[in-house]
C-alpha cells in the first residue's frame, strides 16, 4: 500500500508544479489582440446537424462535403445541416466512413449536401 501512496503523491506534486492553464502576456495597455486576423478564422465553416436532438457539430471541407464524427450518423441518422443562415439537405447516398492506412474504421464520416454550391477559400 505504501508504494501506491508514494506514486500518488509524486503524481500530485508533478501536476501541481507543471500545470499551466493559461498564458499571461504582461505589459501593454490592454488593447492587444482585439481584432481577428485577416483572411477569416474558419468558424464560418462550422455548422450543426439539423436533425439532432443535441448539438452536433459538422465542418465544411469543400465542394459541398462536410466531415463529422461517425457516431453522429450512427446515433441520429441526420438529414440536414445548418451552416450560418442556410439549411442544406444531406445526400443520403454520399455517407463515407473514413479509415486509416491499414483499414481500421475511424470515428469520422464525410457526407455531401445537395443544392446550392458552397464556396470556401480553403
Amino acid at each position: 500500500m505504501r508504494p501506491i501512496k508514494i506514486v500518488l503523491m509524486t503524481l500530485f506534486l508533478f501536476f501541481r508544479i507543471f500545470n499551466a492553464g493559461a498564458v499571461i502576456v504582461a505589459g501593454g495597455d490592454g488593447a492587444q489582440n482585439t481584432n481577428a486576423p485577416a483572411g477569416g478564422q474558419g468558424w464560418d465553416y462550422v455548422g450543426r446537424i439539423d436533425h439532432s436532438s443535441k448539438y452536433s457539430g459538422v465542418t465544411y471541407v469543400s465542394n459541398n462535403w462536410f466531415i463529422t464524427a461517425y457516431h453522429i450518423k450512427s446515433l441520429d441518422d441526420p438529414t440536414g445541416v445548418l451552416l450560418g443562415d442556410n439549411r442544406y439537405a444531406i445526400d443520403p447516398n454520399s455517407w463515407t466512413r473514413l479509415t486509416n492506412s491499414v483499414g481500421d474504421e475511424a470515428d469520422l464520416i464525410m457526407f455531401r449536401v445537395v443544392g446550392g454550391l458552397l464556396t470556401c477559400p480553403v
